[in-house]
């Protein structure tokens, strides 16, 4: 089954991360307008189990394409670094796609905006990503613990505290925390 093996960082700003990506010859893929919606079931069966089920929706900011991706992620595994199973194809309709999901018991639980510029450097992919609530944040992932510490350290960012918990967690607990209710989180801009 394959894995999912990342190292999520906590940033302040992404330029000199842009700066340091370009001076090792990174390749920019690009950027992207993600909406990521989370289901489960009515007593969180998934969330319970560590597990997770997505539809994102990511749309190429510079080529105005758009593609749909059902994602389902085991749950975490020991490690240095977040590591857990994830299965992903790409779906023609979401709407379709959700619509499957409520006939056989899955609801929407959370929906997130995602702003993310995806680069790739020493088999890794690099990811630069903004949060509404959240703020922004750098993910490494890699074949291997050695290679995602090396790029790690080539960004300079060898004592970086790692964030285990995903997107959707963070945000579920920020939005706790504030007693918010929403259920659907965008930019304000």
């Amino acid at each position: 089954m394959p894995t999912e093996l990342e190292a999520k960082i906590k940033v302040a700003d992404f330029e000199p991360l842009r700066q340091q990506l370009k001076k090792l010859g990174a390749q920019h893929i690009g950027s992207f307008h993600e909406t990521n919606t989370f289901f489960d079931t009515p007593d969180a069966k998934l969330q319970n189990a560590g597990k997770g089920l997505r539809i994102r929706i990511n749309r190429n900011v510079a080529k105005g394409t758009e593609e749909a991706i059902i994602t389902y992620k085991g749950p975490r595994k020991a490690g240095t670094f977040k590591s857990r199973e994830e299965l992903e194809t790409i779906v023609v309709d979401a709407g379709q796609a959700e619509a499957i999901f409520a006939a056989i018991g899955f609801e929407r639980k959370l929906s997130f905006e995602k702003r993310r510029e995806s680069w790739k450097l020493d088999s890794c992919k690099i990811e630069l990503d903004e949060v509404p609530h959240l703020g922004t944040f750098l993910e490494i992932e890699g074949p291997d613990d050695r290679t995602i510490t090396a790029v790690q350290h080539k960004l300079g960012l060898d004592h970086a505290s790692h964030i285990t918990d995903s997107y959707a967690s963070l945000l579920a607990q920020w939005l706790k925390h504030n007693g918010r209710q929403e259920k659907t989180v965008k930019f304000s801009d």
